[in-house]
């Protein structure tokens, strides 16, 4: 995800609109996906073009970083390029300004629901929120908070019409049963038994 600046910042600084603007696009695309703009990230080259490195290449950089430090050009300029770290400081600030409940609650269970693939959006019925990751997603609503909904409890919750479906949002994550796992949601549960793999409502 590229942003530009417009202008010659070989010499002159990008000016206080131009920052706040790329600050807000920034925050938007990283904290929708629960970004850090700090955070170490590694990238592969595809080579060709203007690349610093031979395709198949590794090399870290920040997860918001410079033109230049992938590419052999000046871009955005030595101007632009000293303001790199207060910009990143600048969108830190504002992601934790902006931060939600869904975000919290991948926090407090990030082993379990792994890392982010698609920006915190509104749920389809229009009064909730939910972001996917790598082994389920989190859902929020007014009514009942933001909860995880993991493995096969997911599928089957998703297979039915997920917040839309008779059951409604979730009203609590995943718990052991004797029978295996539960989750409870606002018009019923769902419990996953362990000797069968099976999902259904509970015995």
């Amino acid at each position: 995800f590229g942003i530009a600046m417009m202008g010659n910042h070989a010499t002159t600084p990008p000016t206080e609109e131009t920052m706040a603007s790329v600050a807000a696009l920034a925050a938007w695309k990283l904290g929708g996906l629960y970004r850090d703009p700090r955070q170490e990230v590694t990238l592969t080259s595809s080579g060709g073009g203007t690349s610093r490195f031979p395709k198949g290449q590794t090399t870290s950089v920040h997860a918001l970083f410079a033109h230049r430090d992938v590419g052999n050009t000046a871009c955005p300029g030595d101007a632009a390029y000293a303001a790199m770290d207060p910009l990143r400081a600048r969108v830190e600030q504002l992601i934790a300004a902006s931060a939600t409940d869904v975000r919290a609650a991948w926090t407090a269970d990030r082993a379990a629901l792994g890392e982010p693939t698609r920006v915190e959006s509104p749920t389809a019925d229009g009064l909730g929120r939910s972001t996917d990751f790598e082994h389920g997603t989190v859902v929020w609503s007014p009514r009942t908070g933001a909860r995880p909904v993991i493995g096969a409890i997911a599928a089957h919750w998703r297979a039915a019409g997920a917040e839309r479906s008779p059951l409604g949002y979730p009203t609590s994550g995943e718990y052991d049963v004797p029978a295996g796992r539960q989750q409870d949601f606002e018009h019923g549960a769902l419990t996953w038994t362990r000797a069968t793999g099976a999902v259904g409502a509970p015995a």
